[in-house]
């Protein structure tokens, strides 16, 4: 059996997401984000350790705000070298410098990257990742919040030469996975 949803039906469903700060806005976000790669990619699949990070925001090109951060590797499966050149992050702020900006209120995000440094696929796999999550934003309240991002990526060491790939920040629904049991069958 198929079930089809017809637009009308989509648009219908008044789910408005509660926005806050970073998942306010569907504009791409354009950052620059300097470290030490040789560290990074060197430092084993240990979510423990900390790397030291500069964030930029970039508005018109220019810097905007700049934030000192700490990165660490995350996830299951991508974060294994075999599996990816490049792992997903997670981004830790100093919750006194993300006040007043599209940050506040996050003590860590996780983030989405292109996985693999060579290959120009794996950058668009995480733009058609973020059109996913914003399809079924649209279907439930209960899906990950999502902002597509432009990076620079600057290697502090100059070993590896800049590169600008696209990544996703996500954040799970405020709803517990019990409350979501009980909607779900």
């Amino acid at each position: 059996m198929s079930v089809f949803l017809k637009p009308e039906f989509l648009i219908s469903q008044n789910n408005e997401l509660p926005c806050s700060g970073l998942f306010c806005s569907e504009n791409i976000i354009d950052l620059q984000l300097e470290l030490y790669f040789d560290s990074l990619l060197a430092g084993g699949t240990s979510e423990e350790l900390r790397y030291q990070a500069i964030l930029k925001t970039i508005v018109n090109k220019k810097t905007d705000k700049t934030f000192n951060i700490k990165l660490s590797k995350r996830g299951h499966f991508r974060k294994f070298p075999n599996i990816c050149d490049f792992p997903p992050l997670r981004i830790h702020f100093k919750e006194k410098e993300v006040v007043g900006t599209e940050f506040e209120g996050l003590k860590k995000i996780k983030i989405v990257t292109h996985c693999q440094n060579n290959d120009s696929a794996f950058d668009q796999y995480v733009v058609q990742e973020y059109l996913i999550y914003k399809a079924y934003n649209l279907l439930t309240e209960h899906s990950f919040r999502v902002r597509l991002a432009r990076i620079r990526y600057v290697d502090l060491s100059k070993t590896f030469p800049d590169v600008i790939f696209f990544y996703l920040f996500y954040r799970k629904p405020r709803k517990s996975g019990k409350k979501i049991k009980r909607i779900v069958p």
